[in-house]
């Protein structure tokens, strides 16, 4: 397993190179990393976990700015989540099946795709599996600490915390145990998080600001991309495709033969997900299925282990080819499509990034629909919309208040085609355009007429 271990950090690490494009929420949490090494010109520590943007910033002491840094510790944290859960499957399975499980699990297309992303959702997946090892153990004060951890990672790992609660207090333990349980498990929850919710009520008057506001932002800018609920389901059947008839299969067996009472988790916590990013957050990201992944492939595994007790030759082979497809065949068209359009499509913001860097210095502001790539890469500061795009109005009411140096406005996505209107004013002059077949981003130097 170690072997396999060091092998995955080494692809990732491969992958990552084969890649060098940011995507939206890494060049978020790179400039929060920023502010622990003195550049504030761009944040937003008030609304996201801060426990990815500390360690990075905390390892930039050391290093100075480096993203190759950042990816690495995100790398060895994907590294970390499969050996954890390796450790869980070994609980449940022989250690021979737990090592094929992990291996599945870790070759599948999410893992292989975000497992290098400077994104939150791996590192805190990583101790919500710990968190229910710990409970399987019977360490709840570990399982406290962990799950805290999660939590600060990603809040929305809190519906995970829900789904232990609900557990809890349905188990069938005497409640002497089960009030000894949740007082060792909140006291290893409260080490972290007094310390996240003193800081919190220190710099902004509030314990929990930052989840509240990650909650309020959440809502506000994901408004206008509202995407229907069945995306969803779709975005299950890719992920797991040819694996979801052995995952029903696993599902309602392992239901049926759960004995503890945190064999329950799993299948609360499904029903929270479910109802969460299906009918409460708008953006139907298939990346969302990243914070259960574990579990479908849990049942997956049981679901080929009790069609293989059929012995069924023709069934063995099926399952095999399906495997084979699945987990060796999908995720390689998967991830050469992914990077073959971001080769595309993200070179264009690579040049526009390119052409402001040099231009501009602390003194001055940018106005952009992709505000947070300029937030990182210039010492300029940046104007944020009230919601996930900029209307007409809102985009010509900002420059007129705050007059920026540039306004750099990306067309050919869904949602900015109405400030289009705006180029015709007089206090735009276009100074610099990049194109391709994904999008047009246009580099306006702002005229002041006052």
């Amino acid at each position: 397993m170690y072997f396999f271990l060091i092998t995955f950090f080494f692809l990732l690490l491969f992958l990552n190179s084969y890649t060098k494009h940011l995507i939206w929420d890494e060049v978020a949490f790179l400039s929060n990393a920023k502010i622990l090494i003195g550049e504030t010109n761009y944040r937003e520590d008030w609304f996201r976990p801060p426990m990815l943007s500390f360690l990075i910033g905390s390892s930039w002491f050391i290093t100075g700015k480096n993203i190759v840094v950042a990816k690495t510790i995100v790398i060895l944290l994907t590294t970390f989540c499969l050996w954890i859960f390796y450790k869980l499957t070994s609980t449940y399975f022989s250690n021979k099946s737990a090592s094929v499980l992990t291996g599945l699990f870790a070759i599948s297309y999410l893992m292989l795709y975000w497992g290098f992303r400077i994104y939150s959702d791996i590192p805190s997946l990583s101790f919500l599996i710990l968190t229910f090892y710990w409970l399987k153990k019977e360490k709840p004060v570990n399982a406290g600490l962990a799950m805290a951890i999660s939590f600060l990672f990603r809040f929305l790992s809190s519906i995970f915390l829900l789904a232990i609660g609900i557990s809890l207090v349905f188990a069938k333990i005497s409640k002497k145990k089960k009030f000894r349980m949740i007082q060792k498990f909140a006291l290893g929850f409260l080490i972290p998080t007094s310390i996240w919710a003193a800081f919190n009520l220190a710099y902004y008057g509030d314990p929990i600001f930052q989840f509240k506001q990650n909650i309020i932002t959440a809502a506000r800018w994901t408004a206008p991309f509202t995407e229907p609920t069945w995306l969803q389901l779709i975005n299950l059947g890719l992920v797991l495709n040819f694996l979801f008839p052995f995952m029903m299969i696993g599902f309602v067996l392992f239901l049926k033969q759960k004995k503890e009472w945190y064999d329950n988790i799993p299948y609360l916590y499904l029903i929270i997900f479910i109802v969460v990013h299906f009918f409460l957050i708008n953006l139907k990201d298939m990346r969302y299925w990243l914070g259960i992944l574990p579990w479908l492939y849990f049942w997956v595994w049981n679901g080929f282990q009790v069609a293989w007790k059929w012995k069924k030759v023709w069934l063995y082979k099926l399952s095999i080819l399906l495997i084979i497809c699945s987990s060796i065949i999908f995720p390689l068209w998967k991830l050469s499509e992914a990077f073959e359009v971001e080769s595309i499509c993200w070179s264009v913001l690579d040049q526009s990034i390119n052409y402001i860097q040099p231009r501009v210095n602390s003194n001055d502001r940018i106005i952009s629909d992709f505000w947070p790539y300029f937030g990182f890469f210039t010492n300029a500061s940046i104007s944020l919309p009230e919601k996930s795009i900029y209307s007409a109005e809102e985009l010509e009411r900002i420059m007129e208040e705050q007059k920026p140096k540039y306004v750099v406005i990306r067309g050919g996505i869904r949602g900015f085609e109405e400030i289009v209107e705006i180029e015709q004013k007089p206090i735009l002059e276009l100074e610099k355009a990049f194109s391709n077949e994904c999008a047009t981003i246009k580099v306006y130097r702002y005229i002041s007429i006052s």
